[in-house]
C-alpha cells in the first residue's frame, strides 16, 4: 500500500463517526483518539522522499496543516479527560478534525483521478 493509499484510508476512518466507533469495539484495548494520532503519524513521513513524492506540494502543505487540526482535536479530547469515543465525537475541535480529514481525503481523492 502506498503512502498515499494509507492517508486515504486513515481520514475515511477518521473522518466518519461510525467508523470510529466501529474501531473503538474491534479494538478495545486501544483509546481511539491516541490510536488515530499514532496511525497518522507513523503514516506522514514529510521528510522522506518516498512519502512525499506521492503528493505534490499543495497536498503537501494541506497534509501538513491537517496534522495541526488532529493535534489540536487530540489535546481537546486530553484536555476533557479523555471519555470514550461516543463522547469524543461531540468535542467540537475533534468534530472539525473530521470535516478537515473528509475535506482532504476529497481532494487526495479528486487530484489522483
Amino acid at each position: 500500500m502506498t503512502y498515499r493509499e494509507q492517508l486515504c484510508s486513515f481520514l475515511e476512518t477518521v473522518s466518519l463517526a461510525n467508523e470510529l466507533l466501529k474501531y473503538e469495539k474491534e479494538v478495545a484495548i486501544a483509546y481511539v483518539p491516541i490510536e488515530v494520532a499514532e496511525q497518522f503519524f507513523d503514516i506522514f513521513r514529510p521528510k522522506e522522499i518516498k512519502f512525499t513524492d506521492e503528493f505534490n506540494r499543495d497536498e503537501l502543505i494541506e497534509v501538513s496543516i491537517f496534522s495541526g487540526y488532529l493535534d489540536i482535536a487530540v489535546n481537546a479530547v486530553i484536555a476533557a479527560e479523555s471519555p470514550p469515543i461516543s463522547e469524543v465525537l461531540k468535542i467540537l475541535k475533534w468534530r472539525e478534525m473530521m470535516k478537515k480529514a473528509q475535506a482532504l481525503l476529497q481532494r487526495l481523492n479528486s487530484s489522483n483521478t
